[in-house]
């Protein structure tokens, strides 16, 4: 629908800015699952 409406060129930027936004979601949740010892 974006490439209908602003283009092709327009449309790769939209998934690239929803692909980095998703990717800093997840950074910002995810758990650290392997903590490290006090004192490394």
């Amino acid at each position: 629908m974006v490439a209908d409406v602003l283009g092709l060129r327009a449309s790769v930027w939209v998934v690239a800015a929803l692909t980095a936004l998703s990717e800093a979601l997840v950074a910002g949740r995810m758990d650290e699952t392997h903590s490290r010892p006090v004192g490394s």
